[in-house]
């Protein structure tokens, strides 16, 4: 259930960015999403920026609660996005988001929500594949009296 509400709230959040989000913003967002292009190479850096990009998004939604758990999580969030991308890689998340900030640039809400819920559909089936494997990894070290 927690997952539905966070799919539901950031889809509506990338929706409410194109439909509110000023020409300070979509900037702001631009350059947090070249910041992390320049970055692709260094994970922990572009951890940052992508965090960067979804809080300039989140600002730009005009809803505080929103932006405010964005900023609450933020430390949080770009260490898990650095160990994520080192098992996962950016290049994905990183065309998602150029489709995305195109999206919004063009006011186009609806696009932009159903990208943001596809690139949040492939984050989580990969956390659930590295969840599924974490078990077989902890029995292995069970047995393992080294370990």
């Amino acid at each position: 259930m927690k997952t539905l509400s966070l799919f539901a709230a950031s889809a509506a959040a990338m929706a409410l960015a194109a439909q509110r989000g000023t020409a300070e913003d979509v900037d702001s967002m631009g350059q947090a999403l070249e910041l992390s292009r320049r970055h692709l190479d260094d994970k922990r850096q572009f951890a940052v920026f992508d965090m960067d990009f979804h809080l300039a998004i989140a600002k730009a939604s005009g809803n505080s609660i929103i932006h405010r758990s964005i900023e609450m999580l933020k430390a949080l969030y770009t260490v898990w996005l650095g160990n994520f991308i080192a098992v996962h890689g950016n290049q994905k998340s990183d065309r998602f988001h150029h489709q995305i900030f195109e999206a919004i640039q063009a006011r186009n809400a609806d696009r932009a929500r159903e990208i943001m819920t596809e690139h949040l559909s492939d984050v989580l089936h990969k956390v659930r594949l590295d969840a599924a494997r974490k078990p077989r990894a902890l029995r292995a070290k069970k047995r393992d009296p080294d370990g």
